[in-house]
């Protein structure tokens, strides 16, 4: 079993004491292990969110897999997608952070990426290894496209699982 978190504004956490506060990370060994789910669209904003949850969990993800508005309006989430080399540097500046974190620890806190596909296999697998070698260590990838949504509209669009 693994425990995730929602998805967390990378530039607010690191902004406002008030929204890390809404983020306690208190269950305890309940939640072990733990995933923070990070939204943003700005490598220093994400990799220094990644370094202040670092202490409290065991994975940090990049969400990439957002269809909602609030993704929209910051080229987040799903979005993000759009702009590969972006991502890829978004990657790298949190996988660079947790590296700095991990130095001299007995536990690991891994960089891991969540995306959707494109219509285009081809496309997805690109963006897929460029994230890998940006340095996730695991992709998680949504089996809809952005354009299929989420919540009760995901049901209307069967998962490609090919």
């Amino acid at each position: 079993d693994v425990a995730s978190t929602p998805m967390i504004d990378a530039a607010g956490y690191v902004k406002s004491e008030r929204y890390r506060g809404e983020y306690a990370f208190s269950g305890g060994a309940e939640d072990r292990p733990l995933t923070v789910q990070l939204g943003g669209s700005e490598p220093g904003a994400l990799a220094a969110a990644a370094t202040l949850v670092a202490p409290d969990c065991d994975a940090v993800e990049l969400n990439m897999g957002c269809p909602q508005r609030c993704a929209k309006k910051t080229l987040s989430g799903a979005f993000l997608m759009e702009d590969p080399a972006r991502a890829v540097r978004c990657v790298k500046a949190m996988r660079a952070a947790l590296d700095d974190f991990n130095k001299g620890r007995d536990r690991r806190v891994a960089c891991v990426v969540k995306i959707r596909c494109f219509e285009d296999m081809t496309r997805t697998l690109d963006l897929a290894k460029a994230l890998e070698e940006a340095g996730a260590e695991m992709l998680t990838i949504h089996g809809r496209t952005r354009h299929a949504g989420g919540g009760r509209r995901t049901a209307a669009q069967l998962a490609n699982w090919d």
